[in-house]
């Protein structure tokens, strides 16, 4: 029971790393996507708050979505998914070039 435990926190670090790190990062990276194409300050803040408004309003809606398949088809394989997904589009984002790719 402790292995598993600590598996499952380690993970959950590992996304909130994740999420740590490019938060604070976000408003240089678009403030110098914008810039270099004669946006104003004000439109790289919209889309900071759009980035992050719009990550905090799909986890409301489909945490409750995720949750019930979950209960059905259990946790691990949902999880291992999840995870899988979070890592892909670190990457993606990472790669991101624009502000349509982020």
């Amino acid at each position: 029971m402790k292995r598993n435990l600590f598996i499952l926190f380690f993970c959950l670090f590992i996304v909130m790393l994740g999420y740590g790190l490019i938060l604070p990062v976000l408003p240089f990276f678009i403030e110098r996507m914008t810039l270099a194409k004669d946006a104003t300050s004000a439109e790289a803040s919209f889309q900071v708050g759009a980035l992050t408004g719009i990550f905090a309003l799909m986890q409301f809606f489909f945490a409750p979505i995720w949750g019930k398949l979950s209960d059905q088809s259990g946790r691990r394989p949902l999880f291992l998914m999840g995870l899988s997904g979070f890592s892909f589009s670190m990457v993606l984002f990472g790669m991101g070039t624009n502000l349509m790719m982020l």
